[in-house]
């Protein structure tokens, strides 16, 4: 039988678009504002923890230039460690920062997600039907199989 993975989030994907449809403007203008405050919410633990992260790099930045390798061959790991941080720092700390939640208007979060709701449709209807396709074709195989022997 197919995964009903696909078939689940197929009808979730169904049932979201048809109470989008039914929706009123101001139950999706309630729904927009709760749905920011959620984002401005996350993006704010988002910031705070990038800052803590890259407060954190920093400090061990510092130590690690301040260390005096305790031989010739320590030399080499020092340049790794104060490498490593450097790369860390660009990859997990970028400068630019992140674009904050905008708040979208009933109208737009409506069709926004709807038009998410219709994607869904169309991403979980194909996996279904490629799943189905699949297990049809192994059913098949395992039916040939058993009939040759």
């Amino acid at each position: 039988a197919p995964n009903p993975y696909y078939k689940e989030r197929l009808d979730e994907a169904r049932a979201t678009f048809s109470s989008l449809e039914k929706m009123s403007c101001s139950e999706a203008a309630s729904r927009a504002c709760e749905e920011y405050h959620a984002a401005v919410a996350a993006y704010n633990i988002a910031c705070a923890d990038k800052e803590r992260i890259r407060n954190r790099y920093e400090y061990m930045l510092s130590e690690s230039v301040k260390w005096q390798p305790p031989s010739p061959d320590h030399v080499n790991m020092k340049e790794f460690m104060i490498s490593q941080l450097q790369d860390s720092i660009r990859q997990d700390c970028p400068p630019e920062p992140r674009a904050p939640p905008v708040r979208l208007g009933a109208e737009e979060w409506l069709a926004e997600n709807k038009q998410q709701a219709l994607r869904d449709i169309e991403y979980y209807g194909t996996r279904l039907l490629e799943d189905s396709e699949r297990v049809e074709k192994s059913s098949r195989w395992i039916s040939e199989l058993k009939e040759s022997l």
